[in-house]
């Protein structure tokens, strides 16, 4: 269950402190069904990100020490460092949709990418016991989430988008889509065998992991703002709902990341996981949307030669 305390923003395990701005317009998401986020805006550019406190006053409101400061600016530091390991992939994943969206495309494949995003999406009901997911089939819910309400939350989230995704795809082919007309791309694979030992692992390697979920919520961004005839309106409308459901997520793990992290061990083990699965995420993107960026030009994005995303949420 969300909630917002005093200037901490919870979303499940997501945690960030926010400004008082930024305090009030999550509170306008919560209370409000029908408040869109800034994406729904006119800035031609990427969204802004959130502050994440008020100037001048962290240590007095929460009591903080001197050296409590100094071990935040420390860790802040390397927080930056890690978003800045993980911001040009981010870009990198825009840049393939963009190029994917910029040259001559045909339904089979916007199928594609669509029946692989989809997949994306039910994974969270496809890992659990059958009886579960027969469960979901038949009632649209999981009433006991063997892994507890939290688990049951992202669940029902995540299956919301699947059914925004596959209303698209039903839109294309008129006819409705079941879980064995996905698409599992082999990069797809790639990168869920990649994470899967970090998800089993520590919980800072879940978050970690959780910290590259989404991409910085690029994808969803461009795709949102995606403009032409009546299947672009009605994926702009649908990546509007899910840029606002994802975009802190993942980028918000980043708190506790630095409050997990407690050597510069744990920070190197953090980088060299953002940057692997970060790059096989560009693999991932640029196979789903029918290798639209050049193998060379994936190298070079992993490089850092392209201008990072800007993070969603501020550090």
């Amino acid at each position: 269950m969300e909630a917002v305390v005093g200037q901490i923003y919870k979303q499940g395990s997501t945690e960030v402190r926010v400004s008082a701005v930024a305090f009030r317009e999550l509170l306008k998401l919560h209370r409000d069904p029908n408040w869109k986020s800034c994406v729904d805006g006119g800035s031609p550019g990427p969204p802004a990100p959130v502050s994440l406190h008020t100037r001048g006053s962290v240590g007095k409101s929460f009591g903080w020490n001197g050296g409590a400061r100094r071990r935040m600016v420390g860790v802040r530091e390397r927080m930056i460092e890690l978003v800045n390991l993980a911001a040009p992939f981010w870009a990198g994943e825009a840049e393939i949709v963009r190029s994917y969206l910029t040259r001559p495309r045909t339904s089979d494949t916007d199928l594609r990418w669509l029946k692989a995003q989809a997949f994306k999406e039910t994974r969270h009901l496809r890992i659990l016991p059958r009886r579960v997911q027969d469960e979901y089939w038949r009632t649209g819910t999981v009433r006991n989430h063997p892994q507890g309400s939290e688990a049951g939350a992202k669940l029902a989230e995540e299956m919301k988008h699947f059914r925004l995704i596959a209303e698209l795809i039903e839109f294309l082919t008129v006819t409705p889509v079941g879980m064995t007309d996905l698409l599992e791309l082999p990069e797809e694979t790639a990168l869920q065998d990649l994470r899967q030992p970090y998800r089993g692992g520590t919980n800072f390697e879940r978050c970690i992991v959780d910290f590259t979920e989404g991409g910085g919520g690029a994808m969803y961004w461009v795709l949102a703002r995606v403009e032409g005839g009546d299947f672009e309106r009605r994926t702009a409308s649908a990546f509007r709902l899910i840029y606002d459901d994802e975009v802190l997520h993942g980028p918000g793990q980043i708190h506790t990341i630095g409050r997990l992290a407690n050597s510069a061990a744990d920070w190197e083990h953090a980088e060299d996981i953002v940057a692997r699965v970060c790059a096989q995420r560009l693999r991932m993107r640029n196979e789903m949307f029918s290798w639209p960026v050049s193998v060379e030009r994936i190298a070079a994005i992993g490089a850092g030669n392209i201008d990072p995303w800007p993070m969603p949420v501020a550090v």
